[in-house]
Protein backbone atom coordinates (compact mmCIF):
# COMPACT_ATOMS: atom_id res chain seq x y z
CA UNK A 1 0.00 0.00 0.00
CA UNK A 2 1.28 3.27 -0.85
CA UNK A 3 1.89 6.45 1.13
CA UNK A 4 -1.13 7.93 -0.38
CA UNK A 5 -3.42 4.96 0.16
CA UNK A 6 -2.19 5.00 3.68
CA UNK A 7 -3.44 8.42 4.14
CA UNK A 8 -6.38 7.91 2.84
CA UNK A 9 -6.79 4.98 4.77
CA UNK A 10 -6.04 6.76 8.00
CA UNK A 11 -8.92 9.64 6.83
CA UNK A 12 -10.92 7.37 6.34
CA UNK A 13 -10.90 5.50 9.75
CA UNK A 14 -10.40 8.76 11.95
CA UNK A 15 -13.53 9.94 10.69
CA UNK A 16 -15.26 6.67 11.36
CA UNK A 17 -13.86 7.18 15.09
CA UNK A 18 -14.80 10.75 15.20
CA UNK A 19 -18.61 9.61 13.77
CA UNK A 20 -19.83 7.97 16.34
CA UNK A 21 -19.80 10.57 18.77
CA UNK A 22 -21.44 12.65 16.34
CA UNK A 23 -24.12 10.63 15.71
CA UNK A 24 -25.66 10.77 19.55
CA UNK A 25 -25.90 14.52 19.49
CA UNK A 26 -27.55 14.87 16.14
CA UNK A 27 -29.48 11.40 15.91
CA UNK A 28 -32.71 13.68 14.84
CA UNK A 29 -31.06 15.45 11.98
CA UNK A 30 -30.78 13.22 9.44
CA UNK A 31 -33.21 10.37 9.42
CA UNK A 32 -35.24 10.65 6.34
CA UNK A 33 -33.94 10.72 3.04
CA UNK A 34 -34.51 14.90 2.35
CA UNK A 35 -32.25 14.97 5.52
CA UNK A 36 -29.54 13.05 3.91
CA UNK A 37 -29.62 15.25 1.03
CA UNK A 38 -29.05 18.14 3.07
CA UNK A 39 -26.81 17.02 5.01
CA UNK A 40 -24.79 16.18 1.00
CA UNK A 41 -26.12 20.44 0.67
CA UNK A 42 -24.47 21.28 3.39
CA UNK A 43 -20.68 19.21 2.46
CA UNK A 44 -20.58 22.34 -0.10
CA UNK A 45 -21.75 24.83 2.86
CA UNK A 46 -19.11 28.10 3.34
CA UNK A 47 -18.11 27.45 6.92
CA UNK A 48 -15.70 24.78 7.39
CA UNK A 49 -17.60 23.71 10.59
CA UNK A 50 -20.28 22.80 9.06
CA UNK A 51 -19.00 21.20 6.34
CA UNK A 52 -17.19 18.70 9.00
CA UNK A 53 -20.58 18.02 10.65
CA UNK A 54 -22.24 17.09 7.86
CA UNK A 55 -19.13 14.99 6.82
CA UNK A 56 -19.46 13.22 10.46
CA UNK A 57 -23.50 12.69 10.11
CA UNK A 58 -23.57 11.16 6.95
CA UNK A 59 -20.31 8.54 8.66
CA UNK A 60 -22.68 8.03 11.38
CA UNK A 61 -25.21 7.31 9.14
CA UNK A 62 -23.70 4.74 7.51
CA UNK A 63 -25.44 2.34 4.86
CA UNK A 64 -28.65 5.12 5.11
CA UNK A 65 -26.42 7.13 3.13
CA UNK A 66 -24.65 5.20 1.10
CA UNK A 67 -26.62 4.91 -1.58
CA UNK A 68 -27.20 8.74 -1.73
CA UNK A 69 -23.35 9.72 -1.31
CA UNK A 70 -22.59 7.22 -4.24
CA UNK A 71 -24.98 9.27 -6.49
CA UNK A 72 -23.29 12.24 -5.26
CA UNK A 73 -19.95 11.32 -6.52
CA UNK A 74 -21.31 10.25 -9.88
CA UNK A 75 -21.43 13.94 -10.80
CA UNK A 76 -20.44 15.79 -7.66
CA UNK A 77 -21.24 19.41 -7.36
CA UNK A 78 -17.80 20.78 -6.79
CA UNK A 79 -14.33 19.70 -5.76
CA UNK A 80 -15.49 19.76 -2.46
CA UNK A 81 -17.99 17.70 -2.13
CA UNK A 82 -15.83 14.70 -4.67
CA UNK A 83 -13.54 14.86 -1.81
CA UNK A 84 -15.63 14.55 1.25
CA UNK A 85 -17.82 12.50 -0.37
CA UNK A 86 -15.06 10.12 -1.31
CA UNK A 87 -13.97 9.93 2.24
CA UNK A 88 -17.20 9.38 3.35
CA UNK A 89 -17.79 6.66 1.08
CA UNK A 90 -14.66 4.56 2.14
CA UNK A 91 -15.20 5.03 5.85
CA UNK A 92 -18.36 3.80 5.14
CA UNK A 93 -16.99 0.35 3.29
CA UNK A 94 -14.80 0.11 6.67
CA UNK A 95 -17.29 0.48 8.78
CA UNK A 96 -19.56 -2.23 7.37
CA UNK A 97 -16.77 -4.48 7.06
CA UNK A 98 -15.39 -4.34 10.61
CA UNK A 99 -19.06 -4.69 12.01
CA UNK A 100 -19.59 -7.77 9.43
CA UNK A 101 -15.90 -8.85 10.39
CA UNK A 102 -14.93 -12.37 9.81
CA UNK A 103 -12.78 -12.83 13.46
CA UNK A 104 -10.76 -16.08 13.41
CA UNK A 105 -11.54 -17.05 16.97
CA UNK A 106 -14.99 -17.02 16.31
CA UNK A 107 -14.56 -19.30 13.14
CA UNK A 108 -12.40 -21.37 14.47
CA UNK A 109 -15.13 -21.71 17.56
CA UNK A 110 -17.30 -23.33 14.76
CA UNK A 111 -14.80 -26.28 14.34
CA UNK A 112 -14.70 -27.26 18.11
CA UNK A 113 -16.23 -30.55 17.95
CA UNK A 114 -15.19 -31.89 14.65
CA UNK A 115 -14.19 -35.36 16.19
CA UNK A 116 -17.82 -36.14 17.61
CA UNK A 117 -18.97 -34.79 14.13
CA UNK A 118 -21.01 -31.89 16.44
CA UNK A 119 -20.72 -28.72 14.64
CA UNK A 120 -22.73 -26.38 12.54
CA UNK A 121 -22.00 -26.58 8.68
CA UNK A 122 -24.15 -24.18 8.03
CA UNK A 123 -22.87 -21.33 10.18
CA UNK A 124 -19.15 -22.48 9.07
CA UNK A 125 -19.56 -22.23 5.68
CA UNK A 126 -21.05 -18.69 6.01
CA UNK A 127 -18.11 -17.40 7.61
CA UNK A 128 -16.06 -19.02 5.05
CA UNK A 129 -17.67 -17.35 2.07
CA UNK A 130 -17.62 -14.07 4.28
CA UNK A 131 -13.63 -14.47 4.41
CA UNK A 132 -13.71 -15.27 0.86
CA UNK A 133 -15.73 -11.43 -0.30
CA UNK A 134 -13.40 -9.83 2.82
CA UNK A 135 -10.36 -11.33 0.88
CA UNK A 136 -11.60 -10.66 -2.62
CA UNK A 137 -12.26 -7.00 -1.81
CA UNK A 138 -9.02 -6.82 0.23
CA UNK A 139 -6.79 -8.02 -2.63
CA UNK A 140 -8.88 -6.49 -5.91
CA UNK A 141 -9.21 -10.14 -6.94
CA UNK A 142 -12.61 -10.13 -8.30
CA UNK A 143 -12.22 -13.65 -9.05
CA UNK A 144 -11.61 -15.41 -5.74
CA UNK A 145 -13.99 -17.73 -4.19
CA UNK A 146 -13.89 -20.52 -2.32
CA UNK A 147 -12.47 -23.95 -3.46
CA UNK A 148 -15.03 -26.27 -2.11
CA UNK A 149 -18.30 -26.03 -0.58
CA UNK A 150 -19.95 -28.32 1.78
CA UNK A 151 -22.69 -29.57 -0.86
CA UNK A 152 -19.82 -31.12 -3.29
CA UNK A 153 -18.52 -33.31 -0.79
CA UNK A 154 -19.23 -36.17 1.40
CA UNK A 155 -18.78 -37.40 4.87
CA UNK A 156 -16.28 -40.68 4.51
CA UNK A 157 -14.31 -43.01 7.00
CA UNK A 158 -10.73 -42.17 6.73
CA UNK A 159 -8.50 -45.17 4.68
CA UNK A 160 -5.84 -45.01 6.92
CA UNK A 161 -3.35 -47.25 5.08
CA UNK A 162 -3.75 -45.02 1.52
CA UNK A 163 -4.73 -42.04 3.39
CA UNK A 164 -6.07 -40.30 0.55
CA UNK A 165 -9.38 -38.61 -0.12
CA UNK A 166 -11.38 -36.27 -3.21
CA UNK A 167 -14.26 -34.82 -2.38
CA UNK A 168 -14.23 -35.61 1.39
CA UNK A 169 -15.76 -34.26 4.66
CA UNK A 170 -13.26 -35.84 6.76
CA UNK A 171 -14.00 -34.84 10.87
CA UNK A 172 -11.51 -36.06 13.18
CA UNK A 173 -9.59 -34.47 16.88
CA UNK A 174 -6.49 -34.80 14.74
CA UNK A 175 -6.06 -36.27 10.92
CA UNK A 176 -2.93 -36.82 8.96
CA UNK A 177 -3.65 -38.02 5.04
CA UNK A 178 -0.73 -38.31 2.35
CA UNK A 179 -3.48 -36.70 -0.66
CA UNK A 180 -6.71 -34.80 -0.11
CA UNK A 181 -8.61 -33.29 -3.07
CA UNK A 182 -11.51 -31.23 -3.94
CA UNK A 183 -12.21 -31.78 0.01
CA UNK A 184 -13.18 -30.30 3.39
CA UNK A 185 -10.66 -31.23 6.44
CA UNK A 186 -12.13 -30.29 9.94
CA UNK A 187 -10.12 -30.90 12.87
CA UNK A 188 -10.34 -30.42 16.26
CA UNK A 189 -6.99 -30.09 16.97
CA UNK A 190 -4.09 -30.89 14.17
CA UNK A 191 -3.98 -31.33 10.59
CA UNK A 192 -1.18 -33.41 8.52
CA UNK A 193 -1.32 -33.47 4.90
CA UNK A 194 1.17 -34.00 2.66
CA UNK A 195 -0.77 -33.21 -1.05
CA UNK A 196 -3.83 -30.87 -0.68
CA UNK A 197 -5.29 -29.39 -3.95
CA UNK A 198 -8.69 -27.02 -4.27
CA UNK A 199 -9.39 -28.05 -0.17
CA UNK A 200 -10.15 -26.43 2.64
CA UNK A 201 -8.22 -27.19 5.57
CA UNK A 202 -8.92 -25.98 9.06
CA UNK A 203 -7.83 -27.20 12.62
CA UNK A 204 -7.67 -25.28 15.95
CA UNK A 205 -4.40 -25.67 16.81
CA UNK A 206 -1.60 -26.67 14.31
CA UNK A 207 -1.25 -27.68 10.24
CA UNK A 208 1.14 -28.65 8.15
CA UNK A 209 1.54 -29.11 4.30
CA UNK A 210 3.75 -30.26 2.68
CA UNK A 211 2.20 -29.42 -1.16
CA UNK A 212 -1.00 -26.93 -1.53
CA UNK A 213 -2.20 -25.41 -4.36
CA UNK A 214 -5.35 -23.43 -4.39
CA UNK A 215 -6.47 -24.08 -0.98
CA UNK A 216 -7.97 -22.51 1.93
CA UNK A 217 -5.74 -23.27 4.60
CA UNK A 218 -6.45 -21.90 8.27
CA UNK A 219 -4.99 -23.00 11.59
CA UNK A 220 -5.63 -21.11 14.94
CA UNK A 221 -1.91 -21.36 16.46
CA UNK A 222 0.40 -22.61 14.06
CA UNK A 223 0.49 -23.24 10.73
CA UNK A 224 3.22 -24.72 8.51
CA UNK A 225 3.49 -25.16 4.56
CA UNK A 226 6.27 -26.49 3.07
CA UNK A 227 5.18 -25.32 -0.74
CA UNK A 228 1.95 -23.20 -2.13
CA UNK A 229 0.52 -22.01 -5.43
CA UNK A 230 -2.33 -19.74 -5.17
CA UNK A 231 -3.74 -20.78 -1.73
CA UNK A 232 -5.34 -17.90 1.51
CA UNK A 233 -2.97 -19.02 4.32
CA UNK A 234 -4.30 -17.70 7.24
CA UNK A 235 -3.13 -18.60 10.96
CA UNK A 236 -4.00 -16.86 14.41
CA UNK A 237 -0.17 -16.54 15.19
CA UNK A 238 2.66 -18.31 13.41
CA UNK A 239 1.85 -18.71 9.41
CA UNK A 240 5.23 -19.79 7.85
CA UNK A 241 5.24 -21.02 4.23
CA UNK A 242 8.97 -21.49 2.28
CA UNK A 243 7.43 -21.13 -1.36
CA UNK A 244 4.95 -18.82 -1.63
CA UNK A 245 3.49 -17.94 -5.36
CA UNK A 246 0.37 -16.17 -5.32
CA UNK A 247 -0.41 -16.45 -2.45
CA UNK A 248 -2.36 -15.12 0.26
CA UNK A 249 -0.88 -15.03 3.67
CA UNK A 250 -2.34 -14.00 7.10
CA UNK A 251 -0.90 -13.99 9.98
CA UNK A 252 0.25 -12.69 13.35
CA UNK A 253 3.70 -13.55 12.74
CA UNK A 254 4.17 -14.17 8.69
CA UNK A 255 7.15 -15.65 7.33
CA UNK A 256 8.08 -17.11 3.74
CA UNK A 257 11.33 -17.57 2.26
CA UNK A 258 11.14 -17.17 -0.63
CA UNK A 259 7.82 -15.13 -2.33
CA UNK A 260 5.73 -14.81 -5.13
CA UNK A 261 3.33 -12.26 -6.11
CA UNK A 262 2.16 -13.08 -2.87
CA UNK A 263 -0.49 -10.63 -1.14
CA UNK A 264 0.31 -9.97 2.69
CA UNK A 265 -3.03 -9.19 4.85
CA UNK A 266 -3.18 -7.66 7.83
CA UNK A 267 1.05 -7.85 8.06
CA UNK A 268 4.22 -8.75 6.40
CA UNK A 269 7.46 -10.38 7.23
CA UNK A 270 10.10 -8.12 8.41
CA UNK A 271 12.37 -9.04 5.84
CA UNK A 272 11.67 -10.36 1.91
CA UNK A 273 14.29 -11.21 -0.41
CA UNK A 274 15.47 -7.95 -2.25
CA UNK A 275 16.12 -10.11 -5.67
CA UNK A 276 12.54 -10.28 -6.91
CA UNK A 277 12.03 -9.50 -10.34
CA UNK A 278 9.01 -6.83 -10.91
CA UNK A 279 6.94 -9.00 -12.12
CA UNK A 280 6.87 -11.11 -9.21
CA UNK A 281 6.77 -8.24 -6.50
CA UNK A 282 4.86 -9.10 -3.54
CA UNK A 283 2.38 -6.59 -1.87
CA UNK A 284 0.30 -5.91 1.97
CA UNK A 285 -2.95 -4.37 2.30
CA UNK A 286 -4.90 -3.79 5.17
CA UNK A 287 -8.74 -4.69 5.96
CA UNK A 288 -10.54 -4.21 8.84
CA UNK A 289 -12.52 -7.17 7.54
CA UNK A 290 -10.61 -10.01 9.02
CA UNK A 291 -9.86 -10.05 12.60
CA UNK A 292 -7.01 -12.42 13.53
CA UNK A 293 -6.21 -12.21 17.02
CA UNK A 294 -8.93 -12.41 19.68
CA UNK A 295 -9.57 -10.13 22.55
CA UNK A 296 -8.87 -11.79 25.05
CA UNK A 297 -6.31 -14.99 24.81
CA UNK A 298 -7.45 -16.97 27.83
CA UNK A 299 -4.85 -19.44 28.98
CA UNK A 300 -5.71 -21.35 32.37
CA UNK A 301 -2.64 -23.64 32.70
CA UNK A 302 0.19 -20.95 32.04
CA UNK A 303 0.28 -20.40 35.71
CA UNK A 304 0.27 -24.10 37.16
CA UNK A 305 2.75 -26.35 34.90
CA UNK A 306 5.43 -25.99 32.31
CA UNK A 307 5.38 -28.70 29.15
CA UNK A 308 9.52 -29.01 28.88
CA UNK A 309 9.33 -31.76 26.73
CA UNK A 310 7.02 -32.83 23.84
CA UNK A 311 6.63 -35.40 21.66
CA UNK A 312 4.07 -36.09 18.96
CA UNK A 313 2.29 -35.61 15.51
CA UNK A 314 -1.34 -35.92 14.04
CA UNK A 315 -0.18 -39.44 13.34
CA UNK A 316 1.13 -41.13 16.22
CA UNK A 317 -1.25 -40.67 18.76
CA UNK A 318 -0.09 -43.69 20.50
CA UNK A 319 3.05 -42.50 21.53
CA UNK A 320 2.62 -38.88 22.13
CA UNK A 321 3.70 -37.46 25.31
CA UNK A 322 5.25 -34.84 27.00
CA UNK A 323 6.90 -34.12 30.14
CA UNK A 324 6.22 -31.03 32.36
CA UNK A 325 6.61 -29.40 36.35
CA UNK A 326 4.15 -27.71 38.14
CA UNK A 327 5.41 -24.04 38.18
CA UNK A 328 7.56 -23.45 41.38
CA UNK A 329 8.85 -27.25 40.79
CA UNK A 330 10.99 -29.38 40.03
CA UNK A 331 9.63 -32.86 40.03
CA UNK A 332 8.67 -34.00 36.45
CA UNK A 333 5.47 -35.73 35.16
CA UNK A 334 4.57 -37.70 32.09
CA UNK A 335 1.60 -37.09 30.78
CA UNK A 336 0.00 -39.02 27.35
CA UNK A 337 -2.75 -37.80 24.61
CA UNK A 338 -6.09 -38.90 26.18
CA UNK A 339 -5.13 -39.49 29.80
CA UNK A 340 -5.30 -37.60 33.09
CA UNK A 341 -2.94 -35.90 34.08
CA UNK A 342 -1.70 -37.50 37.09
CA UNK A 343 1.23 -38.53 39.11
CA UNK A 344 2.85 -41.76 38.63
CA UNK A 345 1.39 -43.72 41.21
CA UNK A 346 -2.39 -42.55 40.06
CA UNK A 347 -2.52 -39.97 42.48
CA UNK A 348 -4.14 -36.09 41.55
CA UNK A 349 -1.90 -33.46 40.88
CA UNK A 350 -2.72 -30.32 42.97
CA UNK A 351 -4.49 -28.14 40.49
CA UNK A 352 -4.50 -30.32 37.99
CA UNK A 353 -7.63 -32.55 38.74
CA UNK A 354 -9.71 -33.19 35.55
CA UNK A 355 -7.17 -32.09 32.95
CA UNK A 356 -6.25 -34.43 29.88
CA UNK A 357 -3.49 -33.81 27.20
CA UNK A 358 -5.42 -33.70 24.02
CA UNK A 359 -3.11 -33.15 21.41
CA UNK A 360 0.93 -32.71 21.38
CA UNK A 361 3.30 -31.68 18.46
CA UNK A 362 7.25 -30.73 19.41
CA UNK A 363 6.19 -27.18 20.04
CA UNK A 364 3.09 -27.02 21.57
CA UNK A 365 0.47 -29.00 24.07
CA UNK A 366 -3.04 -28.76 24.08
CA UNK A 367 -4.49 -29.91 27.70
CA UNK A 368 -8.82 -29.63 28.47
CA UNK A 369 -10.73 -29.95 31.44
CA UNK A 370 -13.97 -30.35 29.53
CA UNK A 371 -15.13 -27.20 29.34
CA UNK A 372 -11.73 -25.00 29.15
CA UNK A 373 -8.69 -25.69 26.85
CA UNK A 374 -5.09 -24.63 27.26
CA UNK A 375 -2.50 -24.27 24.93
CA UNK A 376 1.47 -23.91 26.07
CA UNK A 377 4.13 -23.75 24.08
CA UNK A 378 7.13 -26.63 24.71
CA UNK A 379 10.09 -24.45 26.97
CA UNK A 380 13.12 -26.61 26.81
CA UNK A 381 14.85 -26.99 30.13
Amino acid sequence: MDRGAQRTLAVALMWAGLAIGVAKADEAAADTPEQVEKLINQLDADTFAAREEATAALIALGDEAAAAVAKELESPRSAEVRRRGTTIAKAIRLNRMARDAVRLDELLALVRGAGQRDLDQEALEGRLNRLAVVLSEATGNKELKLPVHFNAVAEQAVDLQRGQVKQALVMADSVALSVVEDSIILADYAAEVSIAKRSIIIARYAVQVNNAENCVIISGRNLHVSMDKGSAVISGRDCQVNVSDRSILAGEKVDSHNPKSVIFVNGKPDKLRTNIKPADACQAVTTPGLVIRPAKDANPLAEKIVVTYSMGSANSRGTNFVLFTRVGHQREYVARVGQDLRSPDGSEIPGLSGWTLRYCSSQMAVFSNGKEESALEVTRR
